[in-house]
């Protein structure tokens, strides 16, 4: 009896600890296996053949874009990274948002992985600028995965995405 009582509260404190309106926490450094094969996908490259500059789907769109301008090499530049929730949707400002940078020819990152404290977020939005020195000139792809939370009153969706963005660097 006392071990039925013990699972259920603890199963009733995990689903509080859940609850969207409880500060966010860090990502859990070992995953339940449940969701092992999930986590260990985010931490290998981004496959290049799933990656787009844009997504529009139900509950948000997201791209990556040109900060407009011209990419010299040497010069530093960056673009930017946009989610706009859409519908009853908003974007959920205690998620860790989250871009891993794939490597890329001829371009330095000053970050591999672009973190939150890089992006202006809004209840419609969050733009994240991405950081970059083209060190080559020509094409050059810029992107990664893109990891986000977009919630309504009843439900938070995360979420991940793969972008790539071709720019011209002169």
């Amino acid at each position: 009896m006392h071990l039925s009582v013990a699972v259920l509260a603890g199963a009733l404190v995990a689903g509080i600890a859940c609850s969207k309106e409880t500060s966010a926490t860090p990502e859990p450094t070992s995953p339940p296996a449940s969701v092992a094969k999930e986590v260990a996908s985010d931490t290998a490259p981004a496959p290049a053949a799933a990656a787009a500059p844009k997504f529009s789907e139900d509950n948000f769109n997201l791209e990556i874009r040109s900060a407009g301008g011209d990419y010299k090499v040497g010069e530093s530049g960056f673009v930017e990274v946009v989610l706009a929730a859409k519908g009853v949707f908003k974007c959920n400002d205690k998620y860790p948002y989250k871009l891993k940078l794939q490597p890329a020819d001829g371009v330095k990152f000053p970050n591999q992985v672009v973190k939150k404290d890089a992006a202006t977020i809004a209840k419609e939005q969050v733009v994240m600028k991405v950081a970059f020195t083209p060190e080559t000139a020509g094409r050059k792809k810029i992107g990664g995965r893109f990891s986000f939370s977009v919630c309504t009153d009843d439900k938070c969706l995360i979420e991940k995405r793969d972008l790539a963005l071709d720019v011209l660097v002169n």
